[in-house]
């Protein structure tokens, strides 16, 4: 029979990767979840994938402790953008990019599920000419995951922030 401290420790050491680095207490800024994202999705760069899920982990963590569940607080939105224009400062483009992918494009999908709507963009009614279109952030988020993704650099669009809630910031995602 095992002693239980040994059991717990099988138990612990038999968790997924993510689930023991990011442990049970959630990221509480965007600069946490950033500061656990950046080793690992440096790591990823260079071939190492031991520690793949972390950075998934502390978004939907982060998010999940912040916001709620997905899609739960209309303030979530600028929340999500604020998260996503600091994780896509962790990308790099070109060759590095195209042999090791990294989870990065699914840490950014992960936080537009939290996105509460589509910020009017499915409205019925046409927007007055003396407005500006409306902005689909989810979709927005999701064309930055996929330009991670596909190993690209170019201007992805524009998503609402809280540095800038009224005015969209222009998100080009480019090397550091």
């Amino acid at each position: 029979m095992r002693k239980p401290a040994t059991f717990l420790l099988s138990m612990i050491c038999s968790l997924p990767l993510a689930a023991q680095a990011v442990g049970a207490v959630a990221p509480m800024t965007i600069p946490l979840v950033v500061q656990a994202c950046t080793p690992v999705i440096d790591a990823e760069y260079k071939g190492d994938k031991t520690q793949w899920g972390v950075c998934i982990a502390a978004t939907q963590s982060f998010l999940t402790g912040v916001v709620g569940p997905p899609a739960s607080t209309d303030n979530t939105d600028k929340t999500v953008g604020d998260l996503v224009l600091e994780l896509a400062k962790l990308y790099r483009d070109g060759d590095v990019c195209k042999a090791n992918p990294t989870e990065l494009p699914d840490a950014i999908s992960a936080a537009a599920t939290f996105i509460v709507g589509t910020s009017e963009a499915s409205s019925s009614a046409p927007p007055d000419a003396s407005e500006s279109a409306p902005i689909d952030q989810k979709a927005l988020i999701e064309q930055i995951s996929t330009t991670i993704k596909d190993c690209q650099t170019v201007e992805t669009g524009a998503i609402e922030t809280e540095a800038v809630p009224t005015v969209p910031s222009a998100l080009a995602v480019s090397p550091n």
